[in-house]
């Protein structure tokens, strides 16, 4: 079976995200039998690729406790990620792309760190449990390309106007959405063969619905969506991050409740609301403070701007005034003039060190001199207060909402692309053993 530029399922993100660090770590046992089950441009995707990235998707639903009914569903959306990770490090090599070694040499490191063992003793783990060392490190490698191919060519077009942050909370607030997550399950019928053979199916599921049977199961066995082996699970949203053609349905749903069929573009959908929940007010502790620095120079080792916040902090003890030594001796231009005055500060803005020379004081007391990475210090906390900021927490969500919906149409888009713009070839029929 030969197509170009054929309707395919898009690749889950998802699935991608959580496995392709392992999409080309090869099998340390030797392969007797291999063949070619898809070609792909000039390269190829082999059966042994196959059934690895398979066998380790598997693992992962056997380990979260999902059960799948239709092996066939997880095939497909396998064999349709390898051959669009395979089209994007094409695009990646063609793009000029490149990962340094180095790079992967620190994302091995932190990656054994984390697991509280040695590169050493991480490489042996992998051999152990049948895995290539150097087809891990190559699975890191892609995606990585992957990601930083994405990034050129999507993520760092989009552009967020303020209209649209407006546009989205002035939606949100009107659909009563406004400080509330909804939890959704999603069931698609895909386009596709005769359009009355579709709405039959459709009518038939919503038939089993009406009476009551499961839709997680009802999902996971008739589903054409990429969630379908989460029994349609959408997790956790803001009425902003759900899919643009569930917002006219969602709110009007009661607990419980689902609605559908209804189209959308690819097919018909239906949805269920699971569960509703409020999103609290956002507070943020802030600090009020003011400081001299004195800067240390690489390869010094501090100690004369140690002696000097410690003499500084005398005079200060004694009454000398505070802005009038700042402006005089701080090293930090940008508040010195400003009688080393912070301002308003929330919680992480600072640097660890410093934010907790402040948690240790109360207002109006002085701190003993302290080491950042900026230097040597001595600061007075002046105030704290609890300031409500739900307001700009709301702008940013949003903008982080429209930022991240707009980058994954575009990618969605780019891929379809990609793929329609691509040969490929499939070795296999559906129905063999693979």
């Amino acid at each position: 079976m030969k197509t170009t530029g054929s309707k395919r399922p898009t690749v889950p993100v998802l699935l991608a995200g959580i496995l392709f660090c392992w999409a080309g770590a090869g099998h340390a046992q030797s392969v007797t039998l291999d063949r070619i089950i898809a070609v792909v441009n000039d390269d190829v995707v082999l059966q042994s690729e196959f059934e690895n990235r398979e066998r380790l998707l598997q693992e992962r639903l056997r380990k979260e406790g999902t059960y799948i009914s239709n092996p066939l569903i997880i095939k497909k959306q396998v064999l349709d990620l390898l051959i669009m990770t395979k089209l994007q490090l094409q695009q990646a090599t063609v793009s000029g792309v490149t990962v340094e070694e180095g790079v992967l040499d620190r994302m091995v490191g932190d990656i054994a760190a984390r697991n509280g063992m040695s590169v050493d003793g991480f490489q042996r783990l992998l051999e152990e449990d049948g895995f290539s060392y150097e087809g891990f490190r190559q699975g890191m490698r892609e995606e990585l390309l992957v990601r930083r191919l994405r990034s050129q060519e999507i993520d760092t077009r989009v552009s967020i106007s303020e209209e649209e942050i407006d546009y989205y909370l002035t939606t949100l607030e009107s659909q009563g959405g406004m400080g509330r997550e909804y939890r959704l399950q999603h069931i698609l019928i895909l386009e596709g063969g005769e359009p009355e053979e579709m709405r039959q199916r459709a009518e038939d599921l919503r038939k089993r619905l009406e009476g009551g049977e499961d839709f997680a199961a009802l999902a996971e066995e008739l589903s054409d969506a990429e969630d379908a082996a989460q029994g349609g699970d959408l997790g956790w949203r803001r009425l902003p991050e759900v899919p643009t053609v569930f917002l006219e349905h969602v709110p009007n749903l009661e607990v419980g409740g689902f609605t559908g069929p209804f189209e959308g573009g690819d097919g018909l959908h239906f949805v269920r609301l699971a569960e509703v929940r409020a999103s609290d007010l956002f507070m943020e502790e802030q600090t009020r403070s003011r400081h001299i620095l004195a800067r240390v120079e690489e390869g010094n080792d501090g100690t004369e701007a140690r002696e000097l916040i410690a003499g500084l902090r005398e005079r200060l003890e004694q009454g000398e005034d505070f802005a009038a030594l700042a402006a005089e001796y701080s090293d930090d231009l940008g508040t010195s003039t400003e009688g080393g005055a912070l301002g308003w500060v929330g919680r992480g803005a600072l640097d660890p060190a410093f934010q907790q020379a402040l948690d240790d004081l109360e207002p109006g007391e002085l701190s003993e001199p302290f080491r950042s990475s900026f230097g040597w210090h001595v600061a007075q906390l002046l105030e704290r207060r609890r300031q409500d900021r739900t307001e700009d927490a709301r702008r940013e969500q949003a903008r982080e909402t429209i930022r991240r919906r707009k980058s994954e149409n575009a990618y969605k888009s780019w891929l379809h692309q990609l793929r329609d713009e691509a040969y490929v070839e499939y070795r296999l029929d559906w129905g063999e053993e693979l």
